[in-house]
C-alpha cells in the first residue's frame, strides 16, 4: 500500500514538473522568435497585412484622428479603417513612451503581450472543464509551441488582440452563468462581447457559436434541474448582450464605411463591396482545396502534423468515456465550422486560422490529458512529441521566412521613394495593388490604384486629381507590371491616366518599377 502511495505521489510530482515546464518552455520558445525577429521589417508573410496596421500606427503618431485614423494609401481624405484601433492604440501608446523602439518593434511587443495574456481567459475557461489545473497548462503549453501562434505572435497584427478578447468573452460566458449572473459579470460580458465584435468579428464568430453552445447546455442542464426561471433569465440576458455587441459593430461599420466612401478608390473595400470576398461562394465551399485547408494545412500549421489531431482523437473513441469524446467532437467542429462561414477568407489568407485553431489545440490538449487519467504516465511523452512536432512545424512553415523575408524589391523602392521624395509630398503606384509595404517604409502618403480600379474610377483619379491630394504635390509614380495595362476593357483609361501623371517626368529603373520624378 505504502509503495503504491508513494508511486502516485511521485507521479503527481513528476506530472506538477512536467506541465509546468512546458508551458514554460512555450513562453520561452515565442519570446526566442521575438528575439530573432527584433531589428528586421516587418515584409515577411503577409506584409501588405502588417505593413497596413504599421502605416495607420504611424499616422496616428503624426496626430491623425483616432477614430477616423489615416491609412494613407488612396488619397485624401486618408481614411481606410477597417478595424476598431484598440491594437494601433496600443501601439502607439508604447512607441511613445518607450522612445527608443522603432514603430516595427513596438507592434511586435503588443502582439506577443496579447499573446501570451491569452493564457489568463484559457485559466478561467479550463476550471470548468476539467478539475485541476492540468488541463490548463496543457492547452497553454500547446498554444504557445504551435507554429502558427509563436510565428504570429512576434508580428505586427491585430490577431492575438482580437483571439485575446474572444477567449476573454468565453471566459466571461462560463463565469457569469457558473458565478449566479452577477451584475459585475454581466457588465464585463458584455463590454468583452462588444470588443471582441469591434476588433475583429471574423475572430469573434467562432466563440460567439462557442458561446452559444454553452449557453444551451447550461439552460438544458438548469431546466431540467426544475430552474425554469433561472434559465430563462440567463438566455434572455446573455441574448442582450450579444445584441449589445451586435448594435456596436453595426455602428463601427456603418461609421467606417461612411469614412471608406469618400473616395472613389476606397469605396471598393466597403463591407458591402467585399462581402462576396469575405463569404466565398459555394463551389469553394465543396471544393476539394477547402478540406485540404481544414484537414491537412490548418492542422500542419497549429499543431505541426496532421496527423496528431487524427491520432489522439481516434485514440479518444477508443480510450475515453462518452462525456469527454463529445467535447473533444464538440471542439473539432468549433475549428471546422468558421472555413465554411468565411470560406474565402480562409483559402487565401493563412493568418485567418490563429481565430479558430485554438480550438483544434484545446481539443488535442484535452485529449491528451483525459488519455493521461485513463493511462497514468503518458502525459509526459505526449508533450515531448507535442513540443517536437510544434518545432518541427514552424521550421517547416516559417522560420524561412522569418529569418529571410522576400520583400526585397518592395524595400528597395521604398527607399528610393524615401530619398528622393519630400516628406509631405505623395507618390502614386500602379502594380503594388493596395498595399501598404512601399507607402508605410517610403514614409510617404500614396495614391494607389489596384487591379480592381474600374474604367470609370480611373477617368475619375485623372480629371479630378487634385481632390484626392487634397493641397499635396504628387511628386513621384512608380509603374510596376500590372493588370490595368493589359485588360482591354480598361487599358485606354489607364493609359490616359498614366500618360497624364508622367508627363514632363524623368523615369528611372528601380527593381522591376519604374520611377517617375
Amino acid at each position: 500500500m505504502n509503495i503504491s502511495i508513494n508511486q502516485d505521489g511521485l507521479i503527481q510530482r513528476s506530472r506538477w514538473w512536467i506541465e509546468r515546464g512546458f508551458l514554460l518552455l512555450g513562453v520561452g520558445f515565442c519570446i526566442f522568435q521575438l528575439a530573432l525577429s527584433w531589428n528586421a521589417p516587418i515584409s515577411e508573410q503577409y506584409a501588405f497585412r502588417q505593413a497596413q496596421t504599421a502605416i495607420s500606427v504611424t499616422w496616428l503618431l503624426n496626430g491623425s484622428g483616432w477614430l477616423d485614423y489615416q491609412t494613407p494609401v488612396f488619397g485624401a481624405p486618408w481614411s481606410v479603417p477597417f478595424e476598431f484601433p484598440v491594437y494601433q492604440w496600443l501601439v502607439a501608446l508604447i512607441k511613445e513612451v518607450f522612445w527608443g523602439l522603432t514603430v516595427d518593434q513596438a507592434g511586435r511587443i503588443v502582439s506577443l503581450s496579447f499573446t501570451l495574456a491569452c493564457l489568463w481567459p484559457l485559466r478561467r475557461l479550463t476550471r470548468h472543464l476539467h478539475n485541476g489545473t492540468s488541463l490548463f497548462y496543457v492547452i497553454g503549453a500547446l498554444f504557445l509551441l504551435s507554429p502558427i501562434y509563436a510565428f504570429w505572435a512576434r508580428s505586427f497584427m491585430i490577431e492575438s488582440t482580437a483571439l485575446f478578447f474572444s477567449i476573454w468573452f468565453l471566459a466571461a460566458l462560463q463565469d457569469y452563468l457558473r458565478g449566479g449572473q452577477s451584475v459585475s459579470g454581466y457588465v464585463e460580458l458584455t463590454l468583452v462581447a462588444a470588443l471582441a465584435a469591434l476588433v475583429k468579428v471574423t475572430t469573434f464568430v467562432g466563440f460567439s457559436l462557442a458561446g452559444l453552445i454553452v449557453l444551451c447546455v447550461y439552460a438544458l442542464n438548469t431546466w431540467r434541474q426544475g430552474h425554469v426561471r433561472e434559465a430563462i433569465k440567463a438566455v434572455i440576458s446573455v441574448g442582450f448582450s450579444m445584441l449589445i455587441s451586435l448594435v456596436v459593430l453595426w455602428l463601427w461599420v456603418r461609421y467606417a464605411d461612411g469614412l471608406k466612401s469618400a473616395n472613389p478608390l476606397s469605396a471598393m473595400f466597403t463591407g458591402q463591396s467585399l462581402e462576396r470576398w469575405n463569404f466565398g461562394t459555394l463551389p469553394q465551399r465543396m471544393s476539394p482545396d477547402l478540406l485540404r485547408v481544414v484537414a491537412i494545412r490548418g492542422p500542419n500549421e497549429a499543431l505541426g502534423s496532421w496527423l496528431v489531431p487524427l491520432v489522439l482523437v481516434l485514440w479518444s473513441l477508443i480510450k475515453l468515456s462518452r462525456g469527454k469524446i463529445r467535447v473533444c467532437l464538440c471542439l473539432v467542429g468549433l475549428y471546422v465550422v468558421p472555413f465554411y462561414i468565411f470560406t474565402n477568407l480562409h483559402l487565401v489568407h493563412h493568418y485567418y486560422q490563429l481565430a479558430n485553431s485554438v480550438f483544434l489545440v484545446a481539443a488535442v490538449g484535452y485529449a491528451m490529458v483525459s488519455l493521461d487519467e485513463a493511462m497514468p504516465g503518458l502525459l509526459g511523452p505526449l508533450l515531448i512529441a507535442g513540443a517536437a512536432l510544434g518545432f518541427y512545424g514552424y521550421q517547416k512553415y516559417y522560420l524561412d521566412d522569418e529569418l529571410r523575408g522576400s520583400r526585397e524589391h518592395e524595400l528597395a523602392v521604398a527607399s528610393e521613394l524615401r530619398q528622393s521624395i519630400p516628406a509631405n509630398d505623395v507618390f502614386m503606384g500602379f502594380g503594388l495593388e493596395w498595399s501598404s509595404e512601399v507607402p508605410y517604409y517610403a514614409g510617404r502618403r500614396a495614391i494607389l490604384v489596384p487591379d480592381r480600379t474600374t474604367a470609370p474610377i480611373l477617368r475619375d483619379v485623372k480629371d479630378h486629381l487634385a481632390t484626392y491630394l487634397d493641397g499635396h504635390t504628387l511628386a513621384g509614380v512608380v509603374v510596376c507590371p500590372n493588370g490595368l495595362a493589359t485588360d482591354e476593357a480598361k487599358k485606354r483609361d489607364y493609359q490616359a491616366l498614366l500618360d497624364s501623371v508622367t508627363s514632363n517626368r524623368t523615369s528611372q529603373v528601380v527593381g522591376y518599377c519604374l520611377l517617375y520624378r
